[in-house]
Protein backbone atom coordinates (compact mmCIF):
# COMPACT_ATOMS: atom_id res chain seq x y z
CA UNK A 1 0.00 0.00 0.00
CA UNK A 2 3.06 2.10 0.61
CA UNK A 3 3.80 2.33 -3.15
CA UNK A 4 0.73 3.68 -4.41
CA UNK A 5 0.95 6.51 -2.37
CA UNK A 6 5.00 7.50 -2.95
CA UNK A 7 3.56 7.63 -6.32
CA UNK A 8 0.97 9.91 -5.86
CA UNK A 9 2.95 12.24 -3.44
CA UNK A 10 6.19 12.60 -6.67
CA UNK A 11 3.25 13.18 -8.88
CA UNK A 12 1.96 15.96 -6.93
CA UNK A 13 5.44 17.18 -5.78
CA UNK A 14 5.85 17.28 -10.00
CA UNK A 15 2.87 18.99 -11.03
CA UNK A 16 3.62 22.13 -8.29
CA UNK A 17 6.77 22.17 -9.83
CA UNK A 18 5.23 22.87 -13.61
CA UNK A 19 3.18 25.23 -12.03
CA UNK A 20 5.99 27.76 -10.36
CA UNK A 21 7.68 26.82 -13.69
CA UNK A 22 4.72 27.88 -15.90
CA UNK A 23 4.64 31.12 -13.73
CA UNK A 24 8.14 31.86 -14.12
CA UNK A 25 7.59 31.46 -18.08
CA UNK A 26 4.57 33.42 -18.07
CA UNK A 27 6.42 36.45 -15.82
CA UNK A 28 9.42 36.39 -18.16
CA UNK A 29 7.52 36.41 -21.31
CA UNK A 30 6.28 40.09 -20.63
CA UNK A 31 7.73 42.81 -19.43
CA UNK A 32 4.89 44.08 -17.71
CA UNK A 33 3.83 43.14 -13.88
CA UNK A 34 0.55 40.81 -13.76
CA UNK A 35 -1.90 40.04 -11.15
CA UNK A 36 -3.19 36.80 -9.78
CA UNK A 37 -6.44 37.05 -11.37
CA UNK A 38 -5.13 37.98 -15.18
CA UNK A 39 -1.96 34.86 -14.94
CA UNK A 40 -5.09 32.43 -13.30
CA UNK A 41 -6.65 33.16 -16.91
CA UNK A 42 -3.62 33.23 -18.84
CA UNK A 43 -2.39 29.35 -17.42
CA UNK A 44 -5.87 28.48 -17.00
CA UNK A 45 -4.67 27.72 -12.92
CA UNK A 46 -7.37 28.59 -9.66
CA UNK A 47 -6.79 32.01 -9.19
CA UNK A 48 -6.51 31.10 -5.56
CA UNK A 49 -3.71 28.86 -5.90
CA UNK A 50 -2.03 31.24 -8.42
CA UNK A 51 -2.15 34.27 -5.69
CA UNK A 52 -0.11 31.42 -3.24
CA UNK A 53 2.48 30.58 -5.80
CA UNK A 54 2.93 34.37 -6.37
CA UNK A 55 3.18 35.44 -2.51
CA UNK A 56 5.63 31.96 -2.30
CA UNK A 57 7.77 33.45 -5.40
CA UNK A 58 8.50 36.57 -4.10
CA UNK A 59 8.92 35.36 -0.51
CA UNK A 60 11.85 33.64 -1.61
CA UNK A 61 13.08 36.78 -4.28
CA UNK A 62 11.93 35.39 -7.30
CA UNK A 63 9.81 38.26 -7.74
CA UNK A 64 8.77 41.77 -6.97
CA UNK A 65 5.05 42.66 -6.39
CA UNK A 66 3.93 46.44 -5.94
CA UNK A 67 1.48 47.89 -3.98
CA UNK A 68 -1.54 46.84 -6.47
CA UNK A 69 -0.10 42.77 -6.00
CA UNK A 70 1.34 42.46 -9.77
CA UNK A 71 4.19 40.43 -9.84
CA UNK A 72 7.10 40.89 -12.63
CA UNK A 73 10.42 38.71 -12.30
CA UNK A 74 13.50 40.12 -9.84
CA UNK A 75 15.23 42.20 -12.08
CA UNK A 76 18.43 40.80 -11.27
CA UNK A 77 17.07 37.42 -12.14
CA UNK A 78 15.35 38.62 -15.36
CA UNK A 79 18.82 40.35 -16.43
CA UNK A 80 20.77 36.87 -16.01
CA UNK A 81 23.03 38.57 -13.56
CA UNK A 82 25.34 36.62 -11.14
CA UNK A 83 24.24 38.52 -8.29
CA UNK A 84 20.64 37.27 -8.23
CA UNK A 85 19.04 35.95 -5.58
CA UNK A 86 16.66 33.71 -3.83
CA UNK A 87 16.22 31.48 -0.65
CA UNK A 88 17.14 32.81 2.56
CA UNK A 89 19.66 35.71 1.39
CA UNK A 90 16.00 36.94 -0.77
CA UNK A 91 14.59 37.20 3.01
CA UNK A 92 17.49 39.31 3.99
CA UNK A 93 17.01 41.63 1.49
CA UNK A 94 13.42 41.93 1.90
CA UNK A 95 14.16 42.70 6.04
CA UNK A 96 16.75 45.11 5.09
CA UNK A 97 14.96 47.20 2.70
CA UNK A 98 13.29 49.30 4.94
CA UNK A 99 16.56 49.95 7.22
CA UNK A 100 18.17 50.62 4.24
CA UNK A 101 16.00 53.85 3.25
CA UNK A 102 15.80 55.04 6.38
CA UNK A 103 19.71 54.95 6.67
CA UNK A 104 20.01 57.02 3.71
CA UNK A 105 17.31 59.07 4.40
CA UNK A 106 19.22 60.11 7.69
CA UNK A 107 22.32 60.33 6.15
CA UNK A 108 22.12 61.56 2.95
CA UNK A 109 24.62 59.27 1.65
CA UNK A 110 24.70 56.25 -0.37
CA UNK A 111 23.71 52.44 1.12
CA UNK A 112 24.58 49.37 0.31
CA UNK A 113 24.14 45.78 0.93
CA UNK A 114 26.57 42.77 -0.10
CA UNK A 115 27.07 39.50 0.07
CA UNK A 116 29.72 36.87 -0.64
CA UNK A 117 29.65 34.58 -3.06
CA UNK A 118 32.54 32.59 -3.23
CA UNK A 119 36.02 32.20 -1.90
CA UNK A 120 37.30 35.68 -2.97
CA UNK A 121 34.71 38.30 -3.94
CA UNK A 122 31.82 39.61 -2.66
CA UNK A 123 28.78 41.42 -4.31
CA UNK A 124 26.37 44.15 -3.91
CA UNK A 125 22.89 42.87 -4.10
CA UNK A 126 21.25 45.86 -3.06
CA UNK A 127 21.49 49.53 -2.85
CA UNK A 128 20.09 53.18 -2.27
CA UNK A 129 22.04 55.72 -3.98
CA UNK A 130 22.16 58.85 -2.09
CA UNK A 131 20.70 62.62 -2.11
CA UNK A 132 23.84 64.44 -2.74
CA UNK A 133 24.91 65.59 -6.18
CA UNK A 134 28.47 63.84 -5.90
CA UNK A 135 27.82 60.27 -4.64
CA UNK A 136 28.72 57.02 -4.10
CA UNK A 137 27.43 54.45 -6.55
CA UNK A 138 27.83 50.58 -7.93
CA UNK A 139 26.86 48.57 -10.08
CA UNK A 140 24.78 45.23 -8.22
CA UNK A 141 26.42 41.82 -9.18
CA UNK A 142 29.49 42.62 -9.96
CA UNK A 143 32.46 41.04 -8.11
CA UNK A 144 34.44 42.77 -5.61
CA UNK A 145 37.50 42.08 -4.15
CA UNK A 146 36.64 41.11 0.09
CA UNK A 147 40.01 43.05 1.29
CA UNK A 148 39.65 46.30 -0.63
CA UNK A 149 36.27 47.70 1.04
CA UNK A 150 34.46 47.67 4.62
CA UNK A 151 31.74 45.26 3.30
CA UNK A 152 34.25 42.82 1.87
CA UNK A 153 36.34 42.97 5.18
CA UNK A 154 33.34 42.60 8.13
CA UNK A 155 32.13 39.37 5.14
CA UNK A 156 35.81 38.06 6.30
CA UNK A 157 36.13 39.24 9.78
CA UNK A 158 32.61 37.80 11.01
CA UNK A 159 32.87 34.53 8.70
CA UNK A 160 34.81 31.85 9.16
CA UNK A 161 38.02 31.23 10.21
CA UNK A 162 38.84 29.02 7.62
CA UNK A 163 37.04 31.41 5.08
CA UNK A 164 40.19 33.91 5.77
CA UNK A 165 42.77 31.75 5.75
CA UNK A 166 41.79 30.56 2.32
CA UNK A 167 41.44 33.89 1.28
CA UNK A 168 45.03 34.88 2.58
CA UNK A 169 46.30 31.46 1.37
CA UNK A 170 45.31 32.28 -2.36
CA UNK A 171 46.67 34.33 -5.30
CA UNK A 172 48.26 37.88 -4.81
CA UNK A 173 46.41 40.58 -3.09
CA UNK A 174 45.47 42.85 -5.80
CA UNK A 175 46.31 46.87 -4.76
CA UNK A 176 43.12 48.44 -5.78
CA UNK A 177 44.22 51.62 -4.70
CA UNK A 178 47.71 52.71 -2.92
CA UNK A 179 45.73 52.76 -0.15
CA UNK A 180 44.41 49.01 -0.43
CA UNK A 181 45.81 46.48 2.30
CA UNK A 182 47.89 43.96 0.21
CA UNK A 183 50.37 42.65 3.08
CA UNK A 184 48.76 39.71 4.64
CA UNK A 185 49.77 40.16 8.05
CA UNK A 186 48.47 43.81 7.58
CA UNK A 187 45.07 42.71 6.81
CA UNK A 188 45.18 40.10 9.52
CA UNK A 189 45.56 42.73 12.18
CA UNK A 190 42.93 44.76 10.64
CA UNK A 191 40.25 42.05 10.64
CA UNK A 192 41.41 41.63 14.39
CA UNK A 193 40.52 45.68 14.74
CA UNK A 194 37.01 45.06 12.90
CA UNK A 195 35.77 42.44 14.84
CA UNK A 196 36.74 44.10 18.56
CA UNK A 197 34.57 47.46 17.03
CA UNK A 198 32.03 45.52 15.15
CA UNK A 199 32.31 47.19 11.82
CA UNK A 200 34.83 48.07 9.35
CA UNK A 201 35.76 51.69 8.21
CA UNK A 202 37.98 52.31 4.81
CA UNK A 203 39.36 54.85 3.23
CA UNK A 204 40.49 55.16 -0.82
CA UNK A 205 40.83 51.30 -0.61
CA UNK A 206 38.97 50.49 -3.26
CA UNK A 207 38.69 53.75 -5.37
CA UNK A 208 40.29 56.87 -4.88
CA UNK A 209 37.84 59.31 -3.49
CA UNK A 210 35.52 57.04 -2.19
CA UNK A 211 35.35 56.14 1.48
CA UNK A 212 32.62 53.59 3.74
CA UNK A 213 31.77 51.97 6.92
CA UNK A 214 30.24 48.59 6.94
CA UNK A 215 28.76 46.41 9.67
CA UNK A 216 27.47 42.63 9.64
CA UNK A 217 24.19 41.15 9.11
CA UNK A 218 24.64 38.16 11.38
CA UNK A 219 21.79 35.50 11.56
CA UNK A 220 19.35 33.95 14.11
CA UNK A 221 22.62 30.78 14.21
CA UNK A 222 25.24 33.65 14.51
CA UNK A 223 26.67 33.42 11.21
CA UNK A 224 27.29 36.19 8.97
CA UNK A 225 24.62 36.28 6.28
CA UNK A 226 25.61 39.68 4.47
CA UNK A 227 26.92 43.28 5.29
CA UNK A 228 25.57 46.57 5.52
CA UNK A 229 27.55 49.80 4.09
CA UNK A 230 27.16 53.62 4.35
CA UNK A 231 29.32 54.75 1.09
CA UNK A 232 30.33 58.73 0.71
CA UNK A 233 32.71 60.76 -0.98
CA UNK A 234 35.89 61.02 0.85
CA UNK A 235 35.86 64.87 0.77
CA UNK A 236 32.77 64.38 2.69
CA UNK A 237 33.54 61.43 5.13
CA UNK A 238 34.96 62.99 8.13
CA UNK A 239 32.20 65.02 8.21
CA UNK A 240 29.88 62.18 8.30
CA UNK A 241 32.06 59.23 9.62
CA UNK A 242 30.66 59.09 13.31
CA UNK A 243 26.68 59.64 12.95
CA UNK A 244 27.13 57.37 9.66
CA UNK A 245 29.10 54.37 11.58
CA UNK A 246 25.90 55.35 14.84
CA UNK A 247 23.07 55.05 12.57
CA UNK A 248 24.45 52.13 10.08
CA UNK A 249 24.66 49.95 13.63
CA UNK A 250 21.73 50.89 14.94
CA UNK A 251 19.76 49.80 11.03
CA UNK A 252 21.44 46.70 11.41
CA UNK A 253 20.50 45.65 14.65
CA UNK A 254 16.85 46.30 13.38
CA UNK A 255 17.69 43.62 10.18
CA UNK A 256 19.32 41.12 12.89
CA UNK A 257 16.67 41.46 14.94
CA UNK A 258 13.91 41.22 12.17
CA UNK A 259 15.75 37.85 11.00
CA UNK A 260 15.80 36.42 14.69
CA UNK A 261 11.93 36.12 14.07
CA UNK A 262 11.95 34.86 10.51
CA UNK A 263 11.81 30.81 10.43
CA UNK A 264 12.97 31.18 6.76
CA UNK A 265 16.37 32.21 7.65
Amino acid sequence: MGTPSTHMDAAGEAAVALRVLAVLEALAATTQPIGASELARRLSFPKSSTHKLLSTLERRGYLVGDSARRFKLHPMFARGRHGWIGGPLAVVRQHAAEPMRRLAQVTGESVFLGVRRDRDFFEYVDKIVGLHELRCDAELGEPRALHASSVGLVLLAFGDANGVDAYLDGERLPAMTPNTIVERARLRKELAAVRRQGFAVTRDTNAIGASGVAAPIVGPRGNVLAALNVSTPTPRFDAVRERAAEELLRAAASIIEALRHDAAV
